[in-house]
């Protein structure tokens, strides 16, 4: 939905970087611009789980930025060390004419959330498996219904995560206080 959405507003096809071509930007963004002696697969990771689940842009921000569960501490130091690679690969993508999936997401919400006139013809989002969802997945099933009674139906095993995402909904705008129930039977 997020892909064919994107594309509608923007009038063209994205092409979307496979984890093979993701790896290899990577990895030259880290030769060229790291301070830093950690892995490309580090890099990555701390791109999916904090630089793009938070929509972090700039310095500033990934300075500001929660990395709770990450395993591998990082001062403000390392942090301003490391940043160049991010903004690297970033160009790279750019350069490439490549967006990852999670920039579509985030594009595709910031869309709906900023356009003024848009009405989308949905009145409530179903979505089960939401433990598999990243933080900008949830903000933007959010962003697509309307708040309201009854707007979003959620369904999701937070003890069955595939992809280690750990997004909080309160944290993607979907408030659950009083509104959540636990299933006791499969």
């Amino acid at each position: 939905w997020a892909r064919a959405f994107y594309e509608r507003q923007v009038g063209a096809r994205v092409r979307v970087a496979d984890e093979e071509k993701r790896e290899e930007l990577m990895a030259l963004a880290t030769s060229e611009a790291s301070k830093a002696d950690f892995s490309t697969q580090f890099y990555l990771e701390e791109w999916d789980m904090v630089i793009q689940s938070q929509d972090v842009h700039d310095a500033p921000g990934y300075l500001a930025a929660r990395r709770v569960g990450r395993g591998t501490r990082l001062g403000r130091k390392q942090r301003v060390q490391i940043w160049p690679v991010f903004e690297r690969y970033r160009q790279l993508l750019d350069e490439s004419r490549l967006m990852e999936w999670q920039d579509i997401v985030r594009e595709s919400r910031l869309f709906i959330e900023k356009a003024e006139d848009l009405t989308l013809p949905y009145r409530a989002v179903l979505a089960d498996e939401v433990q598999d969802l990243s933080a900008n997945e949830l903000r933007l099933l959010r962003a697509i219904a309307p708040k309201g009674p009854d707007d979003l139906f959620l369904v999701g095993d937070a003890h069955q995560r595939i992809y280690g995402n750990m997004a909080r909904l309160g944290a993607c705008g979907i408030e659950i206080r009083g509104r959540a129930r636990r299933l006791k039977l499969n």
